[in-house]
């Protein structure tokens, strides 16, 4: 208990570290790859979010996942999970997968969780994509878009934030 309490700590200055250097934008309105960080315990349902992409013109083959590691059960292939053991005791991440997630430079990072869990905070924060979008109400400001909506509101979601990027691209 009290290594995980040195972990959170070293992730949390990890995360302002990061956020204080400032985030770039490459975005050119071109959505070709997807990363999203999806915390399962507020939304379950995968399978209809990559639906709703696939409406957008986006393949599933191209839409990669990041999960809250309480879903270890129901990983499939390509699936990471991410967990307080993926990290030493000075925040240091030990985990390929997480680190092959992170270091992908997405076109488009979708943060789809409300709550302020540091180990998805840490992940958007340290994300190469090129634009992250995620939900108004995390603190941090992570995100280059943050969307006001509730989390059941998935479809919504994708609408207004598939709508701005129109808005971008001109």
């Amino acid at each position: 208990m009290f290594l995980n309490i040195l972990k959170y700590k070293a992730l949390k200055r990890s995360v302002k570290k990061q956020l204080s250097q400032g985030q770039n934008i490459e975005f050119s309105g071109v959505i070709k790859k997807v990363g999203v960080i999806l915390n399962h315990k507020d939304f379950s349902d995968k399978e209809a979010f990559v639906k709703e992409l696939a409406l957008r013109g986006i393949s599933p083959d191209h839409i990669s996942f990041l999960l809250s590691r309480s879903v270890v059960g129901t990983l499939k292939d390509g699936d990471v999970a991410i967990k307080a053991g993926d990290f030493d005791w000075e925040g240091k991440l030990k985990n390929e997968k997480v680190q092959g997630f992170i270091d992908t430079p997405f076109d488009l990072l979708i943060s789809y969780y409300d709550v302020d869990e540091m180990l998805l905070l840490w992940s958007t924060a340290h994300s190469q994509a090129r634009f992250k979008v995620g939900f108004s109400t995390i603190k941090l400001s992570n995100n280059h878009l943050s969307l006001q909506l509730p989390i059941e509101k998935y479809k919504t979601y994708m609408e207004e934030l598939f709508r701005y990027i129109e808005i971008f691209k001109k």
